[in-house]
């Protein structure tokens, strides 16, 4: 009898759609970075961008969205 391995799809994440304003203060600074477990997240300032749940939640538990 021969065992047949269905591979999974790997799960897709949920994603957000987020835009974090520029910085009147400092203008030249356009890039935030998440880390969530050893994952990184870059999310440019002024821009309309996606990310993942957790990386939202990062963003607003600072305040930035």
């Amino acid at each position: 009898m021969e065992k047949v391995i269905k591979k999974e799809e790997p799960k897709k994440e949920e994603l957000v759609k987020v835009r974090i304003p520029i910085d009147p203060l400092n203008p030249k600074d356009l890039e935030v970075i998440v880390g969530i477990n050893e994952k990184y997240a870059k999310v440019i300032r002024g821009i309309d961008q996606e990310v993942s749940i957790p990386v939202y939640e990062q963003l607003k538990n600072a305040g930035l969205v």
